[in-house]
């Protein structure tokens, strides 16, 4: 029953970590984007002087998948907390 609760309360933490990180990559993200519009907008404005780049930018993330493992993995913890009080 020990080892239950220990593999319990490490998929509680690697699940409340899981979704900490992806929060702040949604956070980050959004600022992110925030100031690359507003950056955009203060160039819009200025004559174009440069051609524009031909490589696009890198806009993929794994966090959606680090937020859904962090769920599973809370769900796991539950689940062994059932097992562990039958």
């Amino acid at each position: 029953m020990r080892t239950l609760r220990i593999i319990q309360y490490l998929l509680l933490a690697l699940g409340v970590l899981g979704i900490a990180a992806y929060l702040l990559a949604r956070i980050h993200g959004t600022a992110s984007s925030r100031a690359a519009i507003a950056s955009f907008e203060a160039l819009a404005q200025a004559p174009a002087s440069e051609p524009a780049p031909k490589k696009l930018p890198k806009t993929g993330s794994v966090m959606p998948l680090v937020g859904l493992l962090g769920v599973f993995s809370l769900l796991l913890s539950f689940g062994v907390r059932m097992l562990r009080g039958a």
